[in-house]
């Protein structure tokens, strides 16, 4: 066994789920929507903390154009990217420590995965903040 086997082989790879129930988001977007908001600044700069309109437009954000649904992927397609072996390939099969089992059918993975990192890479640029996460700034 070589020493990458070796080390992949005792590293285990914990079950990764993210379900957020859409209830909760919409109890979330309540509570966001019901905020009570203090009055507006008495002076023009930033002396009395944050800007109002600035924790409006980001209550906002948060309320009405965030995807919990893009992030859920964003988090899965990572999480997933974690199963390829020390040579970038994928097995048919993971067992629950992350171990890799039965043939690595590249043709069908590595297409696969392209798509995937295609479609959710387009997705991600219609969100500037998103884009900007990615990018580093």
């Amino acid at each position: 066994m070589t020493q990458a086997e070796t080390s992949m082989a005792g590293a285990a790879v914990n079950p990764f789920r993210i379900n957020v129930p859409e209830e909760e988001l919409v109890d979330l977007r309540q509570r966001i929507a019901a905020t009570r908001w203090p009055s507006k600044e008495l002076v023009e700069d930033r002396s009395q903390g944050v800007r109002l309109a600035t924790l409006q437009e980001l209550a906002r954000y948060w309320e009405t154009d965030y995807d919990f649904g893009r992030v859920e992927a964003r988090l899965t397609f990572e999480k997933m990217s974690t199963y390829a072996n020390h040579l970038g390939l994928y097995s048919e099969e993971i067992g629950l420590t992350g171990e890799q089992l039965g043939n690595f059918p590249q043709a069908f993975s590595h297409l696969a995965l392209i798509n995937a990192a295609l479609d959710l890479d387009s997705r991600l640029d219609h969100d500037p903040a998103e884009s900007s996460r990615r990018s580093g700034g």
